[in-house]
């Protein structure tokens, strides 16, 4: 006589995911916190030297290769995390996510637009320093 073990699934096993994905999604807040520390450090500390640049300076102050690489490396590592948390957010969502799931896409949304803001504003500093835009 063979067992047969019960199918996991169903309603209750959709309920689980969404749960697991908007925790995933609200834990990307915290991370983004701590990535966000760490490339400061390395980049203050690490980069800026190796690029021959002062403290206070920006990466691309470079003005070359080395500089462009690593202030696109060090922006596609920060924005990761809450891209991920966006994703994540998402699925929970057309998984009949409730609020939670809306609070993970919001705050992971906007860390995304600040970690676009910060790249462009970096470019903008660098290459048009008096602030004029066009």
């Amino acid at each position: 006589m063979t067992a047969i073990a019960p199918v996991s699934g169903g309603a209750a096993g959709s309920q689980q995911r969404v749960t697991r994905w908007t925790r995933w999604s609200l834990w990307m807040l915290p991370t983004f916190l701590a990535v966000f520390v760490v490339t400061s450090f390395v980049g203050e500390y690490v980069m800026l030297p190796w690029l021959g640049l002062n403290e206070g300076d920006l990466m691309l102050m470079e003005r070359g290769v080395a500089g462009w690489v690593s202030e696109v490396a060090f922006a596609l590592v920060l924005i990761a995390p809450p891209v991920f948390g966006v994703t994540l957010a998402v699925a929970a969502l057309r998984h009949s996510g409730r609020w939670p799931a809306w609070l993970g896409l919001t705050l992971n949304a906007l860390l995304v637009a600040f970690v676009i803001y910060m790249f462009v504003d970096a470019v903008h500093m660098t290459y048009n320093p008096h602030g004029v835009w066009f």
